[in-house]
């Protein structure tokens, strides 16, 4: 029985999305946001300012079986930037197949030395002159803005 309420509650992870009015023109936005990200080894690995969508991340090896990737997942409607965080590792056994996979959502309890997050996350501040409101959501799907 223990165990079956260890599991349930470990699929009801809430996340905390960041939400910002911003008024800048989305390519405007990405484009500045692009250089930011450079800066600090993230790379831009899915990009539509028709429909304001980036996601940018960075991979780093741990060992031969496990891998992190920092994600940032941003999404710009209408006058407000959606973003949320995540460190995603990834395992694989001896062959290259991917055998798991765990997210870990950052927010702003996240420690200062993770200068991919806080940086992005004052860029949106900056560009969009104001102040970042965190909401609790339910855990994000894979394709969830």
């Amino acid at each position: 029985m223990g165990l079956m309420i260890l599991l349930l509650n470990s699929c009801n992870l809430n996340v905390k999305k960041q939400v910002t009015e911003c008024r800048v023109p989305k390519d405007e936005f990405f484009n500045y946001l692009v250089v930011i990200a450079c800066d600090y080894n993230l790379d831009v690995k899915y990009r539509d300012d028709k429909n304001g969508s980036m996601i940018l991340s960075s991979a780093s090896i741990i060992n031969d079986s496990i891998g992190k990737v920092n994600v940032w997942k941003i999404h710009y409607i209408k006058d407000t930037v959606y973003a949320y965080a995540q460190i995603k590792t990834i395992k694989q056994n001896k062959y290259g197949t991917i055998i798991g996979t765990d997210n870990l959502f950052i927010d702003d309890d996240t420690s200062k030395q993770r200068f991919w997050y806080w940086k992005i996350r004052e860029y949106i501040e900056k560009r969009c002159g104001n102040k970042t409101t965190l909401i609790e959501i339910e855990r994000p799907s894979l394709f969830d803005f």
